[in-house]
């Protein structure tokens, strides 16, 4: 029998305040909140303040910003656990279910958009009752997605501190690209203060690559985009024009059509080098599909390091965070 002090749970419809309130904690605000979820921002309020309410406790010491007592971040506490267990439940609910065929949801870094459906192709053809969904999304989005476990699996090409796991994939190398017709296109040990007097190309803020570009010059001081973009296809055909100089990944050239146009500057201290990641979350329970999908694309990853780089991947060897992103040469 359910004790009654736990009856006024069922009563106050707690779980659409109990998303409310882990939406507005993990988003930093109840206006983001409101479009994640969907709402109109004075229902996430009040939804908010009726769980408060159901509890018996005070859970923000402010809202702008958004700061909890201790009491909010037991709660919390208790969203993210709630939330993981229901993922556990969920899983184990399916195999007695009569449902339609499994489908996995993955999302890739934009730096991985033209190899994304190259490491997808040996899953595919062995699985093809598996129903794949593909998104491609940026770094920051990436992460918001991951904790809002929107999906199964994540691509991800830079360091992330998460509570997860990770199994290495092939690695990158990102080059500064220059059209056939640009004056350091056949020069040889460039430095990088001469290529900071250059128009540089680059991604929007919170993306893989803008990070990498601000670690770059940050020696510097930093530069200073010409022009800014929001996909590497876009950057790729700026860049064959004439337009500037970008940091982009081999992949994303490589897979370029029209490749032969761009050039990689021999720059002092690059290639940065890092090794893509595929991540899920830790606490997740792994059905079969999900195994066979690791196994299928950690093994599809070492054929294309072969074929792109020419020298075997290192099988089974879990990579540190620190190992991800170095620059070559430095040890």
């Amino acid at each position: 029998m359910l004790d009654r002090r736990l009856r006024r749970y069922l009563r106050h419809g707690m779980l659409p305040q109990l998303a409310a309130f882990e939406a507005v904690v993990r988003l930093g605000g109840f206006t983001r909140a409101a479009e994640a979820l969907h709402l109109a921002q004075p229902t996430v309020s009040l939804l908010v303040k009726k769980l408060g309410e159901a509890l018996g406790v005070v859970l923000f010491e402010s809202t702008a910003p958004v700061r909890l007592t201790p009491a909010g971040q037991e709660t919390y506490r208790f969203c993210q656990d709630f939330y993981e267990r229901c993922s556990t439940f969920d899983q184990r609910l399916a195999q007695f279910k009569n449902s339609p065929p499994d489908t996995l949801r993955i999302v890739a870094c934009t730096a991985a958009e033209s190899i994304a459906p190259l490491l997808l192709d040996s899953f595919c053809s062995l699985h093809p009752e598996v129903r794949l969904v593909l998104s491609v999304a940026n770094r920051e989005t990436m992460l918001e997605r991951f904790h809002a476990r929107t999906d199964d699996f994540y691509i991800f090409g830079a360091p992330v501190a998460l509570d997860a796991s990770f199994h290495p994939l092939q690695e990158d190398e990102l080059h500064f690209y220059a059209s056939v017709a640009h004056p350091y296109a056949r020069r040889r040990g460039l430095r990088l203060e001469a290529l900071a007097r250059e128009p540089i190309l680059g991604r929007e803020p919170g993306s893989a690559s803008r990070t990498a570009l601000e670690e770059v010059f940050a020696p510097l001081g930093g530069c200073s985009l010409r022009l800014e973009m929001d996909d590497d296809a876009t950057i790729k055909r700026a860049v064959a024009a004439g337009l500037g100089v970008a940091l982009l990944s081999r992949y994303a050239v490589a897979e370029n059509p029209r490749h032969d146009a761009l050039v990689p500057l021999k720059v002092e201290g690059l290639p940065l080098k890092r090794r893509w990641q595929l991540v899920h979350r830790a606490q997740d329970a792994r059905s079969p599909v999900a195994e066979a999908f690791i196994a299928a694309l950690t093994a599809k990853a070492r054929q294309l390091e072969e074929r792109y780089f020419n020298t075997p991947a290192v099988a089974g060897r879990r990579i540190p965070h620190a190992e991800v992103l170095t620059r070559a040469g430095s040890g």
